[in-house]
């Protein structure tokens, strides 16, 4: 995988993700917050986009160095209330992603788990850490 195809991939992520969250605004507050049942991993839409950010988050902060406790998300009581911090989380993700150098797709990121727990990953060819933004816009685009 090159630099190039990870910002695209990037780039098309954030694209998906602001074109879905779009959607669910239109559909208004009370409709995301509805429970949608338990066939999906989170029970209302607006928890789902919280899910999202929170991910990249936590993968931001592992691959800069940092160690966050909790999965960020759940603190979001409204679509509306994800938008800025959302934007904010874009901007710092695309700044890290645009400074990538061919070497750094071959580094081992060391972090701390949730659980406290030490990780390491490799971020090269062989490692889900890129591969994980592929999955997810893979998960969610068209067919």
């Amino acid at each position: 995988m090159s630099v190039e195809m990870i910002r695209g991939l990037y780039d098309y992520q954030r694209w998906a993700n602001r074109r879905l969250f779009e959607v669910a605004t239109a559909l208004g507050e009370d409709l995301a917050s509805r429970d949608v049942g338990q066939q999906f991993s989170y029970p209302t839409v607006r928890r789902m986009f919280g899910h999202l950010y929170g991910a990249d988050r936590v993968w931001l902060s592992r691959w800069t160095g940092g160690a966050l406790t909790t999965i960020p998300g759940a603190e979001f009581v409204t679509l509306a209330s994800i938008r800025r911090p959302w934007d904010d989380l874009e901007r710092d993700q695309r700044a890290f992603v645009e400074s990538l150098a061919p070497a750094d797709l071959e580094w081992v990121i060391e972090y701390r788990n949730m659980e406290g727990d030490c990780s390491r990953r490799r971020s090269g060819r062989c490692s889900s850490t890129w591969r994980t933004t592929p999955h997810i816009t893979g998960a969610r685009s068209p067919r």
